[in-house]
């Protein structure tokens, strides 16, 4: 983007567009005895001193001959222009079509595409083979955007629609009269007709107008046409009334009755002026304004039936070096008029004349396309891409320095009793600048000589205070003289207030005297009488408060006195010295130097900010004194409101954030400007709310600091150095451009998923909680990037700041349900929606949904019920075992230790009767019970050991055990053991009753059966325990009922019920015995 230079004509005002020139003096501001000088509004500008002196009359005649060096203001008579072109974002410059849909967005027709521009970004839509959701051909013709927010789109080939917030593109099938779709249609227009439907015109075929309660074609008829013909140019004037233009046939009605020419005035002879017109506007009063293949503006009356055109100044007729290509009717009452060689013309209509100032591009554009968008901008395009030219803004005014003196810049503006508004440089000074409204400055000094002016006050109406580089002086209109303060009062060594400068100055009436205070940079304040040029110094006191680096002293009504500087921040001088005290001694003292210094009161500073501290209040700028008593503030980058009745919290914060906020003012309204950043902030404190101006949203000037000055009329005045800014507080809020806050892109992922945002509820898996927002502002007329703040309900705890040109990112969000809002960072804009936003759901995944949870715990509360179940059984079973060894511990050990008992009482008795053999016999018995009760004491030790929990170690118990008793009776044992058994995992009762039936089993083998070989097989067969003990002896009897312990074969069988498995028995006298137990196998268990 680039801005045309401006103009710089000599002896012109330069006006904003909408205002008639302004032709400047012919004369230089110095004027002469007998002349004077208005400017066209009828101010005088007069000259500094008046009568002038002789001199002044030499140097009027010198500075006419060498064009003088007058200033004047001057208004840019040339709306800046900004350009889009390839560079930034289009892909081709030559733009054919432009459109605004509801929602601000501006679209843009090229050769190369369609593109939908927000101020910032263009997005692109382009044709794709195969793809019928895209647009039908690349090369855009004609764009129209309908009611409900549909966008029309017309190309090389085809009709395409896109609805509102839509991704996608359709084709619109067009049918002709005979049902017929033609072939590539090249779409020549698009408008709507009065009744709001849409009107395409069509290559070498007729327009069409879109039945919409039929969604049906019709054709637009036009008596004069061929079926084959499409109109030129067409304007609907009225349901009844239709203006058209056919190629070579000039401009023709079409009412109910029929179709009729406009153009009476043929001379036969062709090409005549209008033959064909591209562009036809109808206007309120009955005149029909058209454009087309020539030069000139055509001017129908058909009421009348008169037809006359206009050319520019200088021009003729010609039908092949330049034609209108649009028209648009602007506000102002005039026509905006493209053309094809000679760029943007303007056409008065009140006056019938082209414009001659107004020229906003260069000859050789070709301009295609015009728009008016909603903020009153003019939007071109043509053969050097996408141009913006502003709307003229008559509320604001920019003033320049004509002919400055090289490095000459403004440094002050100033305001008096009067309320004149002066203009100082470091050169000279213009004290009477603007007059009112005038709208130039007035007459310079020239009695500066080498002094360089740093401010100025008006303090009547003819007497000037001027504080320079080195002291304060005063200047008399009445004379012409501009004198020192040549009478001072002051402490020792205050001859060197000579070499200071006096960057402020303000007034301080004194019954019967003109008083100012002013402030040498460095020193003290200065109180001043200009009628008598006399002036005293205060004296210091309490130096830890004192501020000597001062930007600005105020006055209030109550006559207290503020001094704002950058080392103290705000301080209040309290005690000035009595001025009768000093009026008395200025009647007794002629000569000021033999004043005594102690003569006047000394003064106290009071400061109300702390130093020691880091605090932003200390970097004063401005003071604004408000009806309650209290102040407006401001200090580093904030306003504040100051109350110094409030000795805890004098200081309460009304904006911050700012880089810096300078001066103060206040308008009619109440409302508070001030400059900051360059620009300007208005604070409402009725309402609470704070707009900024800037050049990117509409101000005419950037760089703006120093203080705001208010003139007579209402206007505020600030400058930035170069040039001075005037503005109408009551019209610039009109200047912001309409925004509207959207969410542009989002990418998930770093993969664009912009479709979902133009849906709501959105719900994402749990996979894709990865998103990427990239906000923008709907405000095409807008420069430069917004920074915006967002907040994710549901997430963040505080709004956040998201810098211009950085994406919003939220990273590995948890499953919920969220809702982004979007603000744009500041009021910098006057936007339709502030906040924009979105709602999306993060859904969560299967195994963390309720139905899984619940699924979840119920399972778990089985598991868990099971798991106690499981110990409570096996509580029960280790409880039943404990049982059965304490019932087998009573009853066999208790058993065993009774015979023992009996058996040694009766050795004891034979002993005492001596006799030995039965003694022996009885102590034997009572040996044979101790063994049986260590070995089922071994037994149950064996059984309840976790070493011996496999089917291995109860094998090579038994292997063991039916040796020991065999080898004693030289019986050959044959033991088979299944190799798995070694790895089986058995429960302690099926070890420990399996070994009880094996040892019942051998034990009888050995004692009854005679038996020379015994075989024991011991595995498993599918899931049972199998124990087989065989032997070749005599066979015994089922029912015997003889065993090792006094059990025999029935305590076997309840063994092997209690295992839930079989005891078989079979054999026969003198063939041997095999006892089988089967038993299922029980998993030891913990």
């Amino acid at each position: 983007m680039s801005d045309l230079p401006t103009s710089k004509a000599r002896g012109h005002m330069r006006s904003v567009v909408g205002k008639s020139d302004i032709k400047g003096l012919k004369v230089p501001c110095l004027g002469i005895e007998g002349l004077s000088a208005k400017d066209r509004n009828g101010h005088l500008l007069r000259p500094l001193g008046w009568p002038p002196s002789p001199a002044m009359k030499v140097l009027f005649f010198v500075l006419l001959a060498l064009h003088g060096r007058g200033i004047h203001a001057q208004w840019d008579q040339r709306t800046p222009i900004r350009h889009w072109g390839s560079g930034e974002g289009l892909s081709s410059k030559e733009v054919t079509a432009l459109a605004q849909d509801s929602s601000g967005f501006l679209w843009v027709g090229t050769e190369h595409g369609l593109f939908r521009f927000d101020g910032s970004e263009f997005l692109g839509f382009h044709a794709k083979a195969g793809d019928t959701r895209a647009l039908s051909n690349d090369q855009v013709t004609a764009l129209a955007v309908s009611g409900d927010g549909t966008i029309w789109v017309g190309t090389h080939n085809g009709l395409c629609t896109r609805e509102k917030d839509a991704d996608i593109f359709k084709t619109v099938q067009l049918r002709t009269t005979n049902g017929t779709a033609p072939p590539e249609p090249l779409i020549n227009f698009l408008c709507f007709d009065a009744h709001g439907r849409i009107v395409v015109g069509v290559e070498k075929h007729e327009a069409h107008v879109l039945d919409t309660s039929r969604n049906t074609w019709e054709p637009l008829r036009i008596p004069a046409a061929s079926v084959n013909t499409s109109p030129a140019a067409l304007a609907f004037a009225s349901d009844s009334l239709t203006y058209f233009s056919l190629n070579g046939n000039g401009l023709s009605t079409l009412t109910p009755n029929g179709a009729r020419s406009c153009d009476r005035s043929r001379d036969g002879h062709f090409p005549y002026p209008g033959h064909t017109l591209t562009a036809v506007l109808p206007w309120p009063d009955g005149r029909v304004f058209g454009g087309g293949w020539d030069n000139a503006m055509h001017i129908y009356r058909p009421q009348q039936g008169t037809h006359e055109f206009i050319l520019e100044v200088g021009t003729t007729i010609s039908f092949a070096s330049n034609e209108i290509r649009t028209m648009l009717s602007m506000p102002n009452g005039e026509l905006a008029v493209a053309t094809s060689a000679t760029g943007l013309r303007y056409f008065d209509t009140r006056k019938q004349k082209w414009s001659t100032t107004k020229r906003n591009l260069d000859a050789g554009t070709d301009v295609r396309a015009l728009l008016l968008d909603r903020d009153g901008n003019l939007w071109a395009g043509g053969s050097n891409g996408l141009m913006l030219i502003e709307r003229s803004r008559p509320e604001q005014q920019v003033y320049s320095l004509m002919n400055p003196l090289p490095g000459e810049s403004i440094t002050a503006l100033f305001a008096g009793s009067n309320e004149h508004v002066g203009i100082v440089t470091d050169r000279r000074i213009w004290p009477e600048g603007i007059l009112g409204t005038a709208t130039s400055f007035g007459p310079f000094s020239d009695k500066l000589g080498s002094l360089k002016p740093y401010s100025a006050l008006w303090i009547t109406p003819d007497l000037l205070g001027v504080g320079t580089q080195r002291t304060l002086h005063v200047l008399d209109r009445a004379s012409g003289k501009l004198c020192a303060m040549d009478r001072w009062v002051g402490p020792s060594g205050f001859s060197e207030l000579a070499s200071s400068r006096v960057n402020c100055i303000a007034a301080r009436p004194r019954k019967g005297a003109h008083t100012v205070l002013a402030m040498p940079y460095g020193w003290n304040v200065v109180e001043a009488d200009l009628d008598r040029r006399i002036a005293a110094v205060a004296q210091q006191h309490k130096p830890d408060r004192f501020e000597n680096l001062v930007r600005k002293i105020v006055v209030d009504g109550k006559d207290r006195i503020w001094l704002l500087g950058s080392s103290r921040g705000l301080v209040e001088l309290r005690e000035l010295g009595d001025m009768r005290e000093l009026e008395r001694t200025y009647a007794r003292y002629t000569d000021m130097t033999t004043l005594p210094s102690d003569s006047l009161s000394i003064p106290v500073f009071w400061s109300y900010t702390d130093r020691n501290a880091a605090r932003p209040e200390l970097d004063a700028w401005d003071l604004l004194p408000k009806a309650d008593g209290t102040y407006w503030y401001t200090a580093g980058g904030a306003l504040y409101t100051f109350a110094p009745n409030n000795a805890e919290a004098p200081f309460r914060v009304v904006l911050s954030g700012h880089s810096t906020i300078q001066g103060l003012a206040s308008d009619r309204s109440g409302r508070i400007w001030m400059i900051s950043d360059g620009g300007l902030l208005v604070h409402d404190p009725v309402t609470q709310v704070t707009r900024s101006f800037t050049a990117a949203n509409g101000l005419h000037m950037a760089g703006l600091s120093g203080y705001i000055q208010a003139a007579k009329d209402g206007s505020l005045w600030a400058s930035n150095g170069a040039e001075v800014l005037r503005w109408w507080p009551e019209h610039l809020a009109d200047v912001i451009p309409k925004a509207r806050t959207y969410l542009a892109h989002l990418s998930i992922f770093d993969r664009s998923a912009d479709s979902l945002l133009h849906r709501s509820n959105v719900h994402l898996p749990h996979d894709r909680n990865f998103l990427f927002f990239t906000p923008g502002v709907v405000a095409p007329a807008l420069a430069g990037p917004t920074s915006f703040t967002y907040h994710l309900d549901g997430y963040d705890k505080q709004w956040l700041h998201a810098p211009a040109g950085e994406r919003i990112a939220y990273t590995g969000l948890p499953p919920g349900r969220y809702t982004l809002r979007l603000r744009p960072d500041g009021p910098s804009m006057d936007t339709d929606t502030n906040e924009a936003t979105w709602t999306f759901t993060i859904t969560a995944p299967w195994w963390r949904r309720a139905w899984f949870t619940s699924l979840v715990f119920l399972f778990c509360g089985g598991v868990v019920y099971l798991v106690l179940r499981y110990r409570l059984r096996q509580r029960q079973r280790m409880q039943q075992v404990r049982d059965r060894i304490a019932r087998d511990l009573h009853d066999d050990i208790g058993s065993t230790l009774g015979s023992i008992s009996f058996f040694s009482e009766l050795a004891r008795q034979r002993l005492g009767d001596r006799d030995v053999d039965n003694a022996q016999a009885v102590m034997g018995r009572i040996g044979d019970r101790s063994r049986e009760m260590i070995g089922r004491m071994s037994d149950i030790v064996w059984s309840i050991d976790p070493k011996n929990d496999g089917g291995g170690p109860l094998a090579e118990r038994m292997r063991l055990f039916a040796a020991e008793i065999l080898g004693a009776k030289d019986i050959v044992l044959r033991f088979t053991c299944d190799p798995a058994m070694e790895h089986l995992q058995l429960d302690m009762v099926q070890r420990r009753e399996f070994f009880l039936v094996l040892k019942e089993a051998v034990s009888n083998a050995a004692k009854h059966a005679q038996c020379s070989v015994v075989e024991i097989v011991f595995g498993r067969v599918g899931n049972a325990l199998e124990l087989s003990v065989s032997d070749n002896g005599t066979g015994i009897q089922t029912d015997l009922g003889i065993g090792l312990n006094g059990n025999g074969l029935g305590s076997m069988n309840k063994r092997a019920a209690s295992l839930g498995g079989t005891l078989l028995f079979s054999g026969r006298d003198g063939g041997g015995t095999t006892i089988r137990l089967t038993a299922p196998v029980k998993r030891m268990t913990s």
